[in-house]
């Protein structure tokens, strides 16, 4: 039942006052050259479907093009500030705002979209729940999908009647746009932060109170440490052993109902794993040469793609571990679990580049981890330092579910504003 005040549409139940049409209706929309240039070193920016992503758009990484070049791509259109631009093929139906005066013109597969009503608040519907399941729906191609031009000009929107009430709507989204953005500043001055103390902490090129007054330093093969600190391999100070796959042709027997966890090369996180996606079964244990590793190994992926060659995970909990991953076992009064685990994410470029260098095909072995050399102060200073960093870890994971959050607030939001179920307008 459609509650008094509102009206059931082909995209909804919305206010009566409200106005449905197609964009075409709202915006001009045009396309952008369906040719590639020849690229420069300086120049104006080209907007390609890899440069818009949600939010304003950002030019910065964009590739350049000549003053020649520019002019023959914004010959029929030039895109100003308060213009949409959107994708249509690969990642398609993919917004950015421009909020910006700077010139630029538009690669192939992209459009820019001038808004003929409040351009923030079109943009804020052309992503909401109803428009992407339209742009869903008329994506068009297997595997590599897209949308026509035509689907994008015929995109039904709602809009408020009243200026006053989209100003509002639009003001408000904007609003939490602002709080998202200044998240994501300050998660990443926290993060260079962090980076920077691993560089000094892991190096003793800075030394916590109660460790080091008035020590020199001294010359190693992995550069200048202090005189009070050792040099190790991890073969010397761990006990290392690789995992184990179960049979996947035995998947009822070995993982369904799985009672262990066991931890893939996908669970690795960088920091502490307390859950993992799958779990194996006792018969996994008692066949194979699965082994259930204590809590305060480190882990370290071998292979699995490039990307993934060298993430590391330390368990919380007892786990099994797959092939493609080394688990390492701090020795004792040696070798503290969390100061590995900081040591081998700030040396995560040593992975690659042993990976990338003598073999066919990327990985590491466990005989490259057993020679990893690391600098080795005394235990107590290990566990401060890694303290020091994992207080650093808390404080950033805590503001990154602030603002996983406040998205997901903005997502109800718009779903509540756009399609009028809440209204901003006065009594």
């Amino acid at each position: 039942m459609v509650r008094n005040g509102y009206k059931q549409t082909e995209v909804g139940v919305i206010p009566k006052d409200w106005e449905i049409s197609e964009l075409s209706e709202k915006a001009r929309i045009i396309d952008s050259l369906h040719q590639t240039p020849k690229f420069c070193e300086n120049g104006y920016s080209m907007v390609r479907v890899a440069d818009i992503k949600p939010g304003d758009l950002c030019l910065d990484e964009t590739l350049k093009v000549s003053d020649a070049v520019f002019e023959e791509f914004t010959r029929s259109y030039r895109p100003k500030r308060g213009d949409i631009v959107l994708s249509r093929v690969g990642s398609y139906g993919i917004t950015s705002f421009v909020e910006t005066d700077e010139p630029f013109c538009l690669g192939q597969n992209t459009v820019v979209i001038e808004s003929r009503t409040l351009p923030r608040l079109l943009y804020y519907a052309l992503n909401s729940g109803y428009v992407k399941q339209q742009i869903e729906d008329g994506s068009y191609g297997s595997g590599y999908k897209s949308l026509s031009l035509k689907n994008i000009k015929e995109l039904i929107v709602v809009l408020p009647s009243t200026v006053s009430e989209q100003e509002k709507i639009a003001q408000a989204l904007s609003d939490v746009d602002a709080l998202i953005a200044s998240l994501d500043k300050f998660i990443a001055k926290k993060r260079a932060i962090k980076t920077a103390a691993m560089q000094q902490l892991l190096t003793g090129k800075k030394r916590l109170p109660g460790f080091g007054e008035c020590k020199d330093y001294k010359s190693t093969e992995i550069g200048l440490i202090p005189e009070d600190w050792d040099v190790s391999c991890l073969d010397l100070v761990t006990k290392l052993s690789s995992g184990t796959t179960p049979s996947r042709s035995q998947e009822d027997r070995y993982f369904r109902n799985g009672e262990y966890y066991w931890v893939k090369t996908t669970d690795l996180n960088n920091s502490q794993i307390t859950t993992t996606e799958e779990k194996v079964t006792k018969a996994a244990l008692e066949e194979t040469c699965l082994q259930i590793y204590p809590s305060g190994t480190v882990l370290v992926a071998m292979y699995g793609g490039f990307n993934q060659i060298g993430r590391t995970g330390l368990i919380r909990v007892p786990a099994a571990v797959n092939q493609a991953l080394v688990a390492i076992q701090a020795k004792p009064n040696k070798l503290d679990s969390e100061y590995l685990l900081t040591t081998l994410n700030y040396r995560v470029e040593h992975w690659k580049s042993v990976a990338s260098s003598s073999r066919k095909d990327p990985n590491i072995t466990s005989q490259d981890v057993k020679a990893f050399t690391l600098p080795l102060p005394v235990i107590e200073e290990q566990q401060a330092i890694a303290t020091v960093l994992s207080d650093m870890d808390a404080e950033i994971a805590a503001l990154e579910a602030r603002l996983a959050k406040t998205q997901s607030i903005k997502q109800g939001m718009m779903q509540e504003l756009l399609t009028g179920k809440i209204r901003l307008i006065s009594e």
